[in-house]
């Protein structure tokens, strides 16, 4: 297809997805024709890796030429009601068709949530205009080695290598250049700073993500799994939860994988942890109004919450954790553990890719890679030599195709992927909530926890998160919740999985193929938190809820609740993200795990792997600290060890 053609396919598909307003049917917003969205939709795919774009494309093609088989003219030459008729078509063939749809309803839904004239009709903002009760302070760019700073071929040595520089690598790079020890990180992503987040979400997903945030499992369902890239890895663009592992997980790991991880023994490293990041609950002043409405409808059930513990002590509520702080108050290791690093002496090597762990005589010695340039190319090489060893703390994407490319191929390496797949439920109250001003995820409802579902308030930056919201409703049951977006809450929950997934090295600069199927256990305790989900909002007052599973619209009693839930709704029909990728490099004995209950790969000298690969199970809760908790426990070993 032309470019002309393209822009007129997605005029007319986001035109049925968001049709134009009608009075009568209590909608008053403008349609996507009346803000001329195709452009920013076709902008944004351009951001997108190529295998994505040519799929998307692919898709276009087919959507545009498929009326043709019932003997209509092509779908951007159908009228308006025609549109509807065909996605609603496609989407009821069956879920693996209602899937397909779901990029293009969620590109169509943050490019018109983002476009300026909703944005003000519906106060809605960037999210980075936020009251401050003092000017902030000066930017301080952290000190970092890019490649146009640098020779074409780097060759260089230190005392270790870490490969990452996110919640794994940070504390250890910090514990080792304190005791004296050279340092080198190796970071994909480049460094930033809060003048860079400036910009609508949106177009700061290339920035920060992985894939522009496009990551994705295959199977049933297919889970979008955006993961972070850049300098502080995830920590730059996770929502702030601090939540210890459940002693009661960890006693099953020492029990069940390795010894030496009694819950006592990681509480002192817990704890230095929370220090350096400032854990603190979150503060009512700034939870905002999502908050309050889940603390309603639990109070009003008889249940239990707290606000969620953060590392965001100066917390404004700006609402934009996952997009980049534009005060800095959420505290990614990339404004603590990173700066003490390097001021210890540390180097951080960014925009590198970590190619090969070279190993002599069973050792790791060695760091090959190349530089990235900005359009996704490769430019120089480096190789950084390790006196005393090599950390790999790549994410669990990231550090099986690492250690495979090295030569490190034991059987459970890239198997045992968790990933707490989670979803939500919106509902709609009589009143003003504007649930995007306050903090991004506010707070804690344990309730289900021994059972696998943690309920955390969320309501991320309306372009990103609110759109999956709208992804099972028809056009007009859309454009008339939109209508009501400031009397929108939402209550989100994740799911301790005991689904095992799969990395898939596909070699070279490739991303690997990610395979989930979500098994019966997971399956049930994701309706079964959803449902508890719908009664909280409707206990709250909600008028209606819309829980995330494909073909289910508003929800408007605990009746319709449960004749909802009553129904044994497919895995398939479930709408679903997470977060939280794990286990891909698992604790265990050799043949049962990757590495010991230290890191250390078996049958490798002086290789750690420090990340959430590791956890050999799912944690139940965001493990961000657990990761930093397992870091300083591994610093400490390898100051010991190496």
């Amino acid at each position: 297809m032309t470019q002309a053609e393209t822009l007129a396919l997605l005029a007319a598909a986001a035109d049925a997805l968001l049709p134009p307003g009608d009075l009568a049917a209590d909608d008053a917003l403008p349609g996507a024709a009346e803000v001329d969205i195709a452009p920013r939709i076709a902008a944004l795919v351009s951001h997108l890796p190529r295998l994505h774009q040519r799929l998307l494309h692919a898709g276009f093609w087919l959507l545009e030429h498929l009326p043709w088989l019932g003997l209509q003219p092509r779908f951007s030459r159908l009228d308006h009601a025609r549109r509807a008729r065909w996605l609603q078509r496609i989407a009821a063939l069956s879920p693996l068709t209602a899937r397909a749809l779901l990029p293009l309803k969620m590109l169509s839904m943050g490019a018109y949530l983002e476009a300026p004239r909703i944005a003000a009709l519906l106060d809605i903002g960037n999210g980075q205009k936020v009251p401050l009760a003092a000017p902030l302070p000066p930017v301080q760019p952290l000190p970092v080695q890019r490649p146009e700073d640098l020779p074409a071929f780097v060759d260089a040595e230190f005392d270790v290598v870490i490969v990452g520089s996110g919640a794994g690598a940070a504390p250890l790079a910090r514990t080792l250049a304190r005791a004296g020890w050279s340092v080198a990180l190796i970071e994909e992503g480049d460094a930033h700073t809060r003048l860079d987040y400036a910009a609508p979400p949106l177009d700061r997903m290339p920035l920060l993500y992985r894939d522009a945030g496009a990551t994705v499992t295959l199977g049933r369902p297919s889970v979008l799994l955006p993961i972070g890239r850049a300098v502080g890895g995830t920590t730059v663009v996770n929502s702030g939860t601090c939540l210890r592992t459940p002693e009661r997980v960890v006693a099953g790991w020492q029990a069940n994988f390795a010894s030496g991880l009694a819950p006592e023994a990681l509480a002192a490293h817990y704890a230095e942890v929370e220090q350096t990041l400032g854990v603190a609950p979150a503060s009512w002043s700034v939870l905002g109004g999502n908050a309050e409405i889940v603390r309603k409808g639990v109070e009003a059930l008889g249940l239990s919450g707290r606000p969620l513990p953060r590392n965001a002590p100066d917390c404004h509520g700006a609402g934009q954790c996952a997009v980049g702080c534009p005060v800095d108050a959420k505290r990614g290791v990339h404004l603590n553990y990173l700066p003490q690093a390097v001021a210890a002496g540390a180097t951080i090597f960014a925009r590198a890719r970590a190619d090969v762990v070279v190993r002599d005589g069973g050792r790791a010695v060695a760091v090959t890679g190349r530089f990235c340039n900005p359009d996704g190319t490769f430019g120089g090489k480096l190789s950084l030599r390790a006196r005393r060893g090599v950390v790999v703390a790549a994410g669990a994407i990231g550090t099986p195709g690492l250690l495979r490319a090295s030569g490190i191929r034991p059987a459970a390496l890239g198997r045992h992927l968790r990933i707490h797949p989670a979803t939500g439920v919106t509902g709609r109250f009589p009143q003003e909530i504007r649930a995007w001003r306050g903090v991004l995820q506010s707070y804690l409802v344990e309730t289900l926890a021994d059972e696998g579902v943690l309920f955390e308030a969320t309501f991320p930056p309306p372009s990103l998160g609110y759109a999956e919201a709208g992804m099972t409703l028809t056009g007009r049951e859309r454009k008339q919740l939109l209508g009501h977006f400031g009397q929108l809450a939402t209550l989100g929950l994740l799911v301790s999985d005991t689904t095992e997934g799969r990395v898939v090295d596909l070699g070279g600069t490739r991303s690997p193929l990610l395979l989930y199927d979500l098994n019966e256990v997971d399956r049930l305790r994701t309706l079964r938190g959803m449902k508890l989900a719908c009664e909280i909002l409707l206990a709250a007052g909600a008028l209606e809820v819309v829980p995330m599973i494909e073909g289910v619209g508003p929800l408007r009693s605990r009746a319709e609740v449960d004749a909802c839930f009553a129904r044994a709704w497919p895995a398939a029909r479930l709408q679903l993200s997470a977060y939280h990728p794990m286990g891909t490099a698992r604790i265990g004995a050799p043949g049962q795990g990757v590495v010991d209950g230290w890191g250390a790969v078996h049958g490798v000298d002086r290789l750690v792997v420090c990340d959430a690969c590791v956890f050999p199970t799912s944690l139940t809760v965001n493990p961000q600290v657990t990761i930093m908790a397992f870091a300083h426990r591994a610093a400490a070993r390898i100051l010991e060890a190496w």
